[in-house]
Parts: C-alpha cells; structure tokens; sequence
C-alpha cells in the first residue's frame, strides 16, 4: 500500500518492553493487560511494570543481558487518536519486525505477519478510539522452514527494528501505483499502472508529472485498475551521472498522492546491461544493514549518508543489499544521489526447498519487496537467492521464484548469486538456474577459502551461460590495525594482495559486467569466533570503528581506472 505521500503520525519512542522466554505470553493473554486472574490470583506479566525500549531498534544492543536472547518479547504503548481522525480511515504501519510479528489492537488481534525485513500494514479503522492499546508479540526464533533458515552468517537481531506509523486515508483511497518507463522509436514513454480502494469501475484516473507539464488519464476496470500512457520525450532519464527525479501524482475520487520517481529502463543483452539503452559497468559492493559503531541493525538518516558518502568514496556506482531486504530509506537515498542496487530476499543457504509452505513465504517477501521498491529507479535487480546448494528441488523453487519476480515486475532483472564448478585451474559459471534468470552473479573466494593470491594468475574462468555476470562476492578477512608480510592472512597486507590479484583475474574475464566484492563493513557474526574476528566477519573494507582498511584504497583506485575506461572522462 501507497504511504509515503499521506499524513503520517510516527510511533516512534519509548514503549514498553519484556521478554517472555518461556512463550506463555499468548495463555495469560499479556494483552489484555490484567492486574490479576478471573479467581484472582495476580498475573504473572504487568505492561505497566515493563522495562523501556526505544523504538525502532532491536533488544540485543540495548540490553547487555539480552546480547545473545533468541526467543518471545512483548512490546506495549499507549496510542491516542490525532485530532481530527475520528471516523476517518486509518492503517498501522510496521516498517519492519524480526522476525514473526502478532499484533494486538485495544484487547483483540490485529492480525500476523512473517517476515523480519519487509513493512506490513493493518487496518484500524473503526478500531481507533480516543485512547488505544497496542501490544506486539515479537518472536525472533530461527526455524528450519523458515527464511532465512537456522543456519545464516550475520547476527540475528530480534525486535521492532524499523519505524513504527499510523497513516490516514481517505475512504476511497489510491491503494498504489507503479510507474514503467520504456524505450521507443518514438523516444522514452512511461506506464502508470494505478490500483483503487473503494472506488467504482469507470471513475476516472489521473496521473500528472508537473515539471514537465504532463497529464493523462483513464477509467478505472472492473478490478479497480487503470493504466495512464504518458509521453516522456522532454524528460532527462535517470542515470548515475544525472540522477534526475520527478514528482508523479496520482488521482482519482478525492485522493491524491505523489512520489518522486525517475524515468529509467534496464535490459539485458546478450551478455551486457543496458541502462537507458546504454552499456553499464558496476564497480559494486556488498553492504549488511549495519554500519561502523552503530548499535544494532537500525539506521538513522545519519547512518545512511555514512554508507553512501562511504560508497562514493570507494568509487562505487552499485551496491549489493545483502542478504534481505534493507530499510527503504537506503533505496530512497540511492535514487537521489544515482547508485544503483541489487535487492534480495534472504534465500540464504540452505532452506527447507520441498516445502510448500517455505515457497510461500519466499513469494510474500519478494512481492512485499517489490510492491514497496518498484518505484525506485536505482533498483536494477531483484535476487531470488544466494549460495543456495544445487538439486532439483533447489531448482524448481527458485524456477518458480524468478517467474513470479517478472510477473510482479516485468521492468527489472532478476538475478541469483551462485557459484561456479571448478576442474583443477578452471572455473566454468553453469549452474541450470542461470537460464532462468537475467543476470548470473558468481561467489567466488580464490585466495581466501582455497588457494594463494599469487595462484590467480593462473586461473581460467568459463561462462557456459549467455547473460551478464556480476562477480557479486570475493575477498579476504583482515583485522584493522595488523600489518605484516602480503603471505600473511588476517593482516590489512594480506587482504589487499588478494585484492589486486583478483581484480587482474577479473579483467581477465570478458563476460563480467559488474563486480561487488565482499564487503564494505565489518558485521556481527556468531558463526566468526576464532582470535582474529571475535563474533564479527571481518571482510569489511571498512573496520567495525570506521577505519579504513589497505583494500579500500586498492579497490579505489581500480574502479577510478574502470570508471574512465567505461564513461570515457
């Protein structure tokens, strides 16, 4: 559902905050918030007596004890109505919970959601009162059916860890919309594909982009959808060097919303990317929602212009938003300042494929994902997995997942990060998903996992497939601070030889078009316990303080010799 453009009170703050460890919460019915049982014996849990927590932000940073917690929490707050509500329609928005949310309103369940990464809304209309209750059931337990799965190589951070709004809307009500930019003979048009609520087929649907003194409309069908045809010929294409954007706004029965997007188009052929009809090279990097001396996964808007003044500095034009979906604000910053990004769902590893259920789940987050980006004109690239062990039931899930990828959006790429097989000094990229998808992105640890940085040179990589390839990981671990000979691992030395040889053997690949080495900062991980990493994957180019480490300035100064070999300045 459309809220960025509508009236929004933020939840944000202090609400109340307990674990429930041994999950009894749901029989004692926290909800309801008792002060004692029916035959009146006290209550075992008091919301009034909870503990504070800020929100949004997870409880494993900011309660020490609560470091390593996996389990049941409960969150309370006091909710009163805005003046001037009343009688209106109202939604509540979650921008997102890890990992399974069951939401309370006023003593009733509100509804569920599954999902760490990806926003829901409930309506409340006629729920809201002066004065209103809300209780969250958050559960962050892995599960073996669930995505990710029990095993995953980043920190698993519980709790209420996006911002938290009640959005106001009017009856009928511009449910969402989508904009679609083609190439023509004619020159750049757009499609805006627009979806009511509440309206009647036949009323008539506006779409508008000001600056260019442009409007069209249509009826709405019977589905409640109409399509507007607009002509874009006086406009500037969104691209990284010119990231151009314009307000588009969409009307019909008394609503109006707006966003501002950017006209762009993005296709494969053959084995090049094309933006806007162009040959692209991404000069890439990996990135988690996690930044140097943050506590937590949740970003600030400070947080965000660090990662990409960061990025920028790097020489970067592309980011890979591993291994989930990031906060949309990291897409809404990449739109302004032109980066363009590969988005995920976290089909990480392994997961339990034959089930049913699983796909399921897989289908909501890419569709919740995509109804949430599909106006951003820096999302190139929609990832239905990563690293995912080869099988037939491996395959039709995610067959099955990229199919449903263009059917929710047919303007994109979609893509998959796999590896590749490898017979003595020869690598060949031929994994049968890849003729499912648009473009391949290749895993690759030469030097690190296997091998010596000097062994690179002699290594020869083979494409079986006819699509882009994006080296979408490779690196080495380092401490920052620990110097020593290049032959030495752990040390800045070390990570950065690895570097200059496998940017020589990537040169040495003409199928790639792009490359997003692992990783732009130090992370948590409960899986990097040895001397040297301490819970944290230490692959970052960039320290879990913010220092800097010798490969950043390698990978810089490569993609500054890329960036005037591709864009000829």
């Amino acid at each position: 559902m459309h809220t960025y453009s509508r009236q929004k009170l933020s939840l944000d703050g202090e609400w109340g905050f307990e674990i429930d460890q041994y999950d009894v919460g749901v029989d004692e019915r926290i909800w309801e918030h008792r002060k004692e049982r029916p035959d009146g014996r006290p209550e075992n849990f008091d919301v009034d007596a909870f503990r504070r927590i800020s929100v949004p932000g997870d409880w494993n940073r900011q309660f020490p004890e609560l470091a390593c917690y996996e389990g049941v929490a409960w969150y309370h707050r006091k909710v009163e109505r805005p003046a001037g509500w009343a009688g209106r329609r109202v939604f509540l928005l979650f921008e997102a919970v890890n990992y399974d949310a069951t939401v309370y309103w006023n003593g009733q369940e509100l509804g569920r959601h599954e999902g760490g990464f990806t926003p829901f809304c409930l309506e409340i209309t006629g729920k809201i009162e002066p004065e209103n209750d809300l209780c969250v059931r958050v559960d962050s337990r892995r599960r073996p059916e669930g995505l990710p799965a029990l095993r995953y190589d980043w920190f698993n951070y519980g709790g209420v860890t996006r911002r938290v709004w009640l959005v106001l809307a009017p009856r009928v009500l511009i449910r969402d919309f989508a904009v679609r930019t083609e190439l023509g003979k004619k020159g750049p048009s757009a499609e805006v594909e627009v979806e009511l609520d509440g309206a009647q087929s036949g009323e008539r649907v506006r779409v508008l982009v000001p600056e260019l003194d442009l409007e069209g409309e249509a009826a709405l069908g019977d589905e409640l959808r109409a399509t507007v045809r607009l002509d874009l010929s006086g406009a500037t294409l969104w691209s990284p060097q010119k990231p151009r954007l314009y307000r588009v706004e969409a009307a019909c029965a008394g609503d109006r919303v707006w966003d501002e997007i950017g006209f762009r188009t993005v296709e494969r052929k053959g084995q090049d990317l094309l933006l806007n009809g162009r040959p692209i090279f991404l000069r890439g990097v990996c990135l988690h929602e996690e930044t140097p001396r943050v506590a937590g996964r949740t970003l600030s808007d400070r947080d965000v212009d660090f990662i990409f003044k960061t990025a920028r500095a790097l020489g970067a034009n592309f980011l890979r938003l591993a291994h989930y979906p990031h906060s949309e604000a990291v897409a809404r910053a990449a739109d302004k300042l032109g980066v363009l990004l590969w988005e995920e769902i976290p089909v990480y590893w392994s997961c339990e494929f034959g089930n049913k259920r699983t796909l399921e789940l897989a289908r909501t987050m890419l569709r919740e994902l995509v109804e949430r980006d599909r106006n951003r004109a820096s999302v190139v690239m929609w990832s239905v997995a990563n690293e995912t062990p080869e099988g037939p039931e491996r395959l039709r899930f995610l067959k099955s997942l990229a199919a449903s990828a263009r059917e929710l959006d047919p303007t994109r790429l979609v893509t998959a990060a796999v590896f590749a097989s490898r017979e003595n000094r020869t690598f060949t990229i031929e994994d049968p998903l890849a003729k499912f998808l648009d473009v391949v992105g290749v895993n690759e640890y030469c030097g690190w996992y296997h091998d010596r940085p000097q062994d690179l040179a002699l290594f020869r990589w083979r494409s079986e497939v006819d699509r882009p390839v994006i080296v979408s990981e490779f690196g080495a671990g380092a401490r920052a601070g620990l110097r020593g000979r290049p032959s030495e691992r752990w040390t800045e030395d070390y990570q950065a030889e690895v570097y200059r040889a496998q940017l020589d053997m990537i040169e040495r690949m003409p199928f790639v078009r792009g490359v997003s080495p692992w990783i732009l900062f130090d992370f948590r991980s409960p899986l990097r316990m040895n001397r040297h990493q301490q819970g944290y994957n230490r692959k970052g180019l960039v320290s879990d303080q913010g220092v800097r480490k010798l490969a950043f300035q390698v990978l810089r100064e490569r993609y500054e010799s890329w960036r005037r070999r591709h864009e000829g300045k």
